[in-house]
């Protein structure tokens, strides 16, 4: 049914249907392994001609490596944070996060989103592999949480050798003393090489943040990942089993939870944090525990034509516990455990010019507050959803490549809750939801003939139910240190996106140029109430879930430019504007006008005769500068003179980072040495939630060291 409803929605799209010439063979499928790489890559591999805008080069990824998984991708035109402090950071794709990026972990969505906007995911910050961004028709299979985007992350395949194969790295950091390592080993199994296993763990600790002038009190971490997997491939067959156990312990700074409301007013004027430390390694109240476990069963099969089933299973357990400042137990005071299971099958067929893909999965979700619960933030709840997906996709050397996905989902939501003080013969209080509505997405890469011009376009309709946040959200939200209050009025959003890219690439220079707008009708977004909300913890600021009809629009540039003799200059800008269309005031949360401008240098060099130092044969550095202008576009209060916000917008800042790095022969040692805020500037971030009480971090020392044992890939 499914299939028949995307044939139709091929038929009548602005292209129509085409008719150019037969199909001719199907490609060869001499190997499970080489139709299981193309399925992994199919939404963004080369010969598609899809934009590489939307990757994160490894090398970048390099010199990043050890920090959170938003921060890295910060380097990615349109892509931003939005975060509660430096290491509680969450991913912002053109103004959109939360609950509309949906995160892709060796293609197992990470659920632990669903707690707030304060929640990080739960990823290891040494992840490997290959990192793309999918959007419109490349996205819509995911689910309807996947209206922003889905941040695919992929592991490097499994290789096919007869040895044992090891990658170590490690990071110091200066500014809040991280030490960081990984260790990542894999090799066969059997001796006809069909069973290959791999297991890679990973540590960080950090203390407490160093501002210009001062430490931040008790913002240190304790991270540790570990990941298991078994990988069984013999003729069309190809079986995958997957284990990841990941845990975060985080320190929250104790000064944005103030007795009074002069002490909070006094907290957000002052230009410094007004609850200083020093530095240490040591966590103490408040602070916030997180436990993620996840495994998966994946199956695949080749047929014959180009036909590939897949069968994936997968189960994921994420807890979060929150402990308060004021508490004479060594009990949290929130303790949430949030079961999820998921079953999908999906067919792919390649046919010459065409490319079929159709799926169907189920979900049952469950959220429970545990016993040692003093305050219930969010329900109970249970969530089921039945899904089915289609993809057309049509490629020709004159017409460029088409895609028609479309997809269907019935919701069904149920909370129950018991009020505080209740008994147990009382009743339950229950809620029920259902919801059932399509979505569907057109894309369109079209490489102008005889030129280095390509051509994007997509186009969608998509939908999303609220969260239980975003419907029950009652009391204090640590990681926030703010009082957030949901609505249960809140209905599905609605949107409708167009998206139109043009790209230039040749000889090394890069052009590359994307606008789009989203209208959302029923944007649900967390909007400041005034006055501040007094409790028996303490006084914070408060906020409330809201709906309203709301267009963003997007520009995102880039450019590369070789300047000869191993230099290169980066350049890029990405602008984002959310405005209410009823009302016509700005909307809150959107990212301020970023710009940044980098000069790189890269040379082969040979080591002079006698020099020991022979990872210097490889030598890259450069220096790059990121300007954030001031967030002027706010929403104001009634008056339309004053801020509805608790605090003005910061100022514009400017941030200046250098690096130098190298390789040995060979590529097996690989080192990065860099500087970060080289200025040591005093900043706030608009898109830091913690900007209330606190500068962002001061200048930052750090160093990288990788060893791959034997060098089958990139790094």
């Amino acid at each position: 049914m499914l299939h028949l409803l995307t044939v139709l929605f091929v038929l009548v799209s602005p292209t129509g249907p085409f008719r150019e010439g037969s199909s001719k063979g199907a490609p060869s499928t001499d190997s499970i392994q080489k139709l299981q790489l193309q399925t992994v890559d199919v939404l963004a591999e080369k010969k598609t001609t899809t934009p590489d805008l939307q990757r994160l080069d490894p090398l970048r990824r390099f010199e990043h490596s050890g920090t959170p998984m938003a921060r890295q991708l910060e380097a990615v035109p349109g892509m931003s944070v939005l975060s509660s402090g430096t290491q509680l950071a969450k991913p912002v794709i053109n103004g959109l996060h939360s609950q509309r990026i949906l995160i892709l972990q060796d293609g197992v969505r990470l659920e632990g989103q669903q707690w707030g906007s304060d929640h990080a995911p739960e990823i290891d910050p040494f992840q490997e592999g290959e990192w793309a961004i999918l959007q419109a028709a490349a996205s819509l299979r995911h689910g309807p949480e996947a209206i922003g985007g889905v941040l695919d992350l992929q592991a490097p395949p499994l290789l096919q050798h007869g040895h044992l194969d090891a990658h170590a790295s490690t990071v110091w950091m200066s500014n809040n003393g991280l030490i960081g390592t990984h260790l990542r080993l894999q090799g066969p199994a059997s001796r006809n090489g069909r069973l290959q296993w791999r297991w890679q763990g990973s540590s960080r600790m950090s203390g407490n943040l160093r501002l210009p002038g001062a430490y931040l009190a008790n913002t240190g971490t304790r991270e540790q990942s570990t990941t298991a997997e078994l990988q069984y491939s013999h003729g069309k067959w190809l079986i995958n089993n997957y284990l990841r156990l990941y845990h975060l312990r985080q320190g929250l700074y104790p000064g944005a939870h103030v007795e009074n409301t002069e002490d909070l007013q006094r907290a957000l004027e002052s230009s410094v944090p007004l609850w200083e430390g020093r530095f240490g390694y040591q966590i103490q109240r408040p602070l916030q525990e997180v436990l993620h476990l996840q495994y998966s069963l994946h199956m695949q099969r080749a047929h014959s034509q180009g036909g590939l089933s897949s069968l994936r299973f997968g189960y994921q357990d994420n807890q979060r516990k929150e402990y308060d400042t004021r508490s004479f137990l060594p009990l949290p005071e929130m303790a949430l455990a949030l079961g999820t299971h998921t079953a999908s099958y999906t067919y792919s067929q390649n046919l010459g010019r065409w490319r079929f893909e159709e799926a169907v999965g189920l979900m049952f979700q469950q959220n429970l507050n545990q016993a040692s619960n003093a305050r219930q933030f969010i329900r109970n709840y249970q969530n089921q959803n039945l899904w089915g997906y289609s993809l057309v996709a049509w490629e020709s050397a004159k017409m460029g490549r088409h895609e028609w996905a479309l997809r269907f989902d019935q919701v069904d939501f149920e909370s129950y809750y018991r009020a505080p003080g209740s008994q147990p013969n009382d009743p339950v209080t229950r809620d029920e939801r259902s919801f059932h509505r399509w979505s569907a997405a057109w894309t369109w890469n079209y490489r102008l003939p005889q030129t280095a011009w390509l051509l994007s376009l997509n186009a969608g309709s998509g939908w999303r139910p609220p969260s239980a946040p975003e419907w029950y959200a009652n009391g204090l939200h640590q990681g926030m240190a703010a009082l957030e209050l949901g609505n249960p009025l809140l209905g599905p959003e609605q949107t409708l996106t167009g998206n139109l890219g043009l790209e230039w690439k040749k000889n090394g220079r890069l052009f590359h140029s994307q606008v789009g707008s989203r209208q959302i009708d029923g944007f649900i977004f967390l909007e400041p109430q005034q006055p501040p909300a007094q409790t028996i913890n303490g006084v914070y600021p408060q906020f409330a879930y809201v709906g309203r009809d709301a267009t963003i629009t997007h520009w995102n540039n880039k450019a590369s430019l070789p300047l000869g003799s191993g230099w290169r200059l980066d350049m890029s800008a990405a602008l984002v504007r959310g405005r209410e269309r009823n009302r016509g005031s700005w909307l809150v949360w959107m990212p301020a006008d970023r710009w940044t401008v980098g000069l790189h240098h890269a040379a082969q060099r040979e080591p002079a005769d006698g020099l020991p130092l022979t990872f210097l044969r490889t030598l890259s550095g450069g220096v790059e500068a990121l300007h954030v202008t001031r967030q002027s576009r706010v929403p104001l209060g009634s008056d339309n003179n004053t801020s509805l916000d608790y605090a003005p917008a910061p100022s514009a800042y400017t941030l200046v980072r250098i690096y130098a790095g190298g390789m040995g022969p060979g590529g097996h040692l690989q080192w990065m040495l860099s500087v970060d805020n080289l200025l040591n500037t005093r900043y706030r971030d608009y898109m830091n939630r913690l900007r209330y009480f606190s500068n962002e971090q001061g200048l930052n020392l750090s160093l990288r060291l990788q060893y791959h044992l034997h060098r089958h890939h990139p790094a």
